[in-house]
């Protein structure tokens, strides 16, 4: 009999999840700019992680645990995006969450700062200055937006627990964290002339 608990074992388990996911994420696959690694990731026996699997399995960029990105769009206007799992997380509370997200700004002054996590979904916009950086020196006015990407994992308890049955509790109850919301944010962007 095959050892269950066994490296390839493991290894085979968690592939299997990947490629469940991967399945999940095809239909949209051209549409994900890249995959960031998270913090509840399996390191495979040949180095890599899940992430990196599910990237490939994909087809698309794998990211690493940060990432700037910069979208060039017509009329050579440009967006910066700051992404990160745990991009500033700051606690357990809204205030400390919003404090997290505004902390991770500060990493390369980015138009907008995606980040999960907590899993919670929630987005924000928040007025900012800076200097032009050609012609007469004007200070600009532009929006800076910040979002919490939320999540897709229910963490109710499924059933009361009871003391003729296995109880294994969720992660959630163990932590005595909120429910999470699950979905998603939707960002829309508009460039208004200079």
């Amino acid at each position: 009999q095959d050892d269950e608990s066994s490296p390839e074992a493991i290894d085979a388990w968690h592939e299997s999840d990947i490629r469940d996911m991967a399945k999940l994420l095809e239909p949209i696959k051209k549409r994900i700019l890249g995959i960031v690694r998270g913090n509840h990731f399996h390191h495979f026996q040949d180095g890599t992680d899940s992430e990196q699997r599910l990237s490939r399995m994909l087809g698309v960029r794998y990211l690493g645990v940060e990432a700037a990105i910069r979208l060039d769009f017509a009329r050579a206007e440009s967006l910066v995006l700051y992404l990160h799992h745990d991009g500033g997380s700051g606690g357990t509370t809204m205030g400390g969450d919003v404090n997290g997200l505004l902390k991770a700004a500060g990493v390369i002054n980015p138009d907008v700062v995606i980040s999960a996590h907590s899993h919670k979904a929630y987005g924000f916009k928040e007025p900012s200055h800076e200097l032009s950086r050609s012609g007469d020196p004007v200070v600009l006015a532009r929006d800076r937006a910040f979002i919490r990407a939320g999540c897709f994992k229910a963490t109710n308890e499924p059933t009361a627990p009871s003391s003729l049955t296995q109880y294994v509790p969720n992660y959630r109850a163990v932590k005595a964290y909120r429910p999470t919301n699950d979905g998603w944010v939707e960002l829309e962007v508009e460039f208004r002339p200079k």
